[in-house]
């Protein structure tokens, strides 16, 4: 199909390197507990650990980012929605502060998990503790 699953528990960003330069698009599945290593931002309403990764991707590299999401249909296909792209230095005051660059994009994305799940709460299915920690 064209996906390649890159797993970034060792060196992940680094690896992601080589795609980049070649201009491939990179997903990340964002609702998980990222623990201690995570930064705690609202996630339906409630502080959420969250990993950092994309966000500091899109901030070292200056990466614009776009939010999507599928919806499963009555007749077993799925929609996908596509937003906008985000730029980076458009969604920031904070450009001299990496730290506050990076959780404001990670507000937004929380942000945009959450409007998703609240439109479509019959398609998210969720096993772990996302509030945890």
């Amino acid at each position: 199909s064209g996906v390649h699953i890159v797993y970034t528990k060792k060196r992940g960003l680094v690896r992601l390197t080589g795609p980049l330069k070649q201009n491939h698009t990179i997903g990340f599945l964002l609702d998980q507990n990222a623990g201690k290593r995570g930064m705690k931002v609202p996630f339906l309403g409630f502080p959420a650990s969250t990993f950092t990764g994309p966000a500091l991707l899109c901030v070292r590299r200056n990466i614009p980012f776009f939010f999507a999401y599928s919806v499963r249909k009555e007749d077993g296909t799925y929609e996908v929605i596509l937003e906008d792209l985000v730029y980076p230095e458009a969604l920031s005051d904070n450009k001299s502060d990496a730290k506050a660059a990076v959780e404001d994009i990670l507000r937004l994305m929380n942000q945009k998990i959450s409007a998703a799940v609240r439109k479509h709460p019959e398609q998210w299915f969720w096993f772990h503790r996302r509030w945890n920690n």
